[in-house]
């Protein structure tokens, strides 16, 4: 039996998932475009705060604040209309994802600052660019927007984020974006959920 979601009110979430047997979930373009889209419609529909995103081949991440306890349905409106849309589109039937989409609460500023380094770090430690700012036709990141290097996503909560982490000028190296590695993000958040437990978060 699965574990039920915990849905806090005025909440930040690390929201991840990957493809099933990590196969390929964003085959082009046009896919992307309709998961950032779907970013979009909770942002309207579910009165959630889109803070930062990053699309790899066969996973994703983004960092949200839901203004409701309704996390469960924000995870579910993204999860289902996109496995929808790819079934559909390239004829396929079953699960698209790995598991049901993830999420982990933020209840830290520092771990929230983290959580934004290790998003927008993704396409860097994976090799697909070598700097923040080179732009590759298979990775759709916030980044570009937060640094106002492109324009795309004016519903991007961009003001509300730099606000949050205090931010002054978000063009400033290694206050959006750092190095870090996937096992010190690790690390990290072994310590954040053990705070949370000890709290009674979750």
């Amino acid at each position: 039996m699965r574990k039920p979601r915990i849905n806090h009110p005025n909440s930040f979430y690390h929201i991840y998932n990957q493809g099933v047997n990590r196969e390929i979930i964003f085959k082009d373009k046009e896919d992307i475009e309709y998961w950032v889209e779907l970013l979009h419609e909770v942002s309207r529909k579910l009165n959630t705060h889109v803070y930062c995103f990053v699309t790899m081949q066969n996973h994703f991440h983004c960092l949200v604040e839901t203004e409701e306890p309704n996390i469960s349905q924000v995870l579910w409106h993204i999860g289902y209309y996109f496995a929808r849309y790819i079934n559909k589109k390239y004829g396929r039937v079953g699960h698209l994802f790995r598991n049901r989409c993830q999420s982990q609460i933020i209840c830290n500023l520092e771990y929230l600052r983290i959580v934004v380094w290790y998003i927008h770090n993704n396409p860097i430690a994976s090799g697909l660019i070598k700097h923040m700012t080179e732009l590759h036709p298979m990775v759709y990141t916030s980044y570009h927007d937060l640094v106002g290097i492109t324009n795309k996503y004016l519903w991007l909560a961009k003001s509300r984020l730099l606000k949050k982490l205090d931010i002054l000028n978000p063009k400033k190296n290694h206050q959006l974006w750092d190095s870090i590695k996937r096992q010190d993000f690790a690390d990290f958040t072994k310590i954040e959920v053990a705070y949370q437990k000890i709290s009674g978060l979750i």
